[in-house]
């Protein structure tokens, strides 16, 4: 069975976009709309990963990151977010200071998702 895989995403459009590249490459995906519903979800079900928008209303990416680590210190949790280059930087840097595995910048590349995934999960070398 493959690795399930939650994408966190308050817009339809990235979500589904992620979900169906990662289940193009037989991952098992479930999404939520926002923080609130993926902390729940992660409450209540098993996942190998977390793929997680920044700017959500609720809870955004970083808050649910925080309060993602302190139960599950070990799930690889990678933030998204369509900011521009400039900005993206500043966000990489502090993702990694809050724990989370890696970036990704909207749009969403399909080689760059997948290869993340790979190393996040463990996959790859």
């Amino acid at each position: 069975m493959k690795e399930r895989i939650l994408v966190v995403n308050d817009e339809e459009v990235p979500r589904e976009r992620i979900s169906s590249l990662l289940a193009a490459e037989g991952y098992q995906c479930r999404a939520a709309k926002d923080g609130v519903e993926a902390e729940a979800m992660l409450n209540t079900e098993k996942f190998d990963m977390v793929i997680c928008n920044m700017l959500m209303p609720r809870l955004c990416g970083t808050e649910l990151l925080v309060r993602t680590r302190k139960k599950f210190s070990n799930l690889p949790f990678v933030l998204e977010s369509g900011c521009s280059d400039s900005v993206f930087a500043n966000i990489r840097e502090n993702a990694a200071d809050l724990g989370a595995f890696g970036c990704l910048q909207s749009p969403v590349d399909r080689d760059h998702l997948v290869s993340l995934v790979s190393r996040a999960l463990g996959l790859s070398e």
